[in-house]
């Protein structure tokens, strides 16, 4: 099996929540106070939700692309952007908030971060590399 069925993808659909929960609230206390400190949060946070989304997805994109790089860091980019993006619309619809295009770019830049991260241990030639591989269920050229 692959994906949710599994549990592979239990990180990032918790992510996901703890995002659209957040994005609900008029205002969010616990933010760091210096300039441009929201884009850094962007950046942090949509990279661990793209980390674990290429981790949830990584078996089921290795089994049907033949485990192609582009596509292991591809796919958990694109839907990590298309999320940013409609959290941003739902963020224009909460009473004290907007959306930001500049915050959607950061929520890109971080997704493209955190998927790379996780191609990158999951290409990696020394021993985290076929642990990494196992753990993620990729097919055993993955990344190749």
């Amino acid at each position: 099996a692959g994906g949710i069925v599994d549990g592979r993808a239990v990180a990032a659909a918790l992510i996901m929540a703890v995002s659209c929960y957040l994005s609900s609230m008029p205002t969010v206390k616990v933010m760091p106070s210096f300039w441009s400190a929201d884009k850094l949060v962007h950046v942090v946070c949509f990279g661990v939700f793209a980390f674990w989304v290429a981790f949830g997805c990584c078996s089921p994109v290795s089994r049907h692309c033949g485990g192609r790089r582009l596509w292991l860091w591809l796919a958990p980019v694109l839907f990590v952007a298309v999320y940013g993006a409609t959290d941003e619309l739902h963020q224009s619809f909460t009473p004290g908030r907007s959306c930001s295009f500049y915050d959607w770019c950061a929520d890109f830049v971080g997704a493209a971060v955190g998927s790379y991260v996780h191609l990158w241990l999951l290409t990696s030639r020394h021993a985290v590399g076929p642990w990494w591989r196992g753990l993620a269920g990729a097919s055993p050229g993955a990344g190749a």
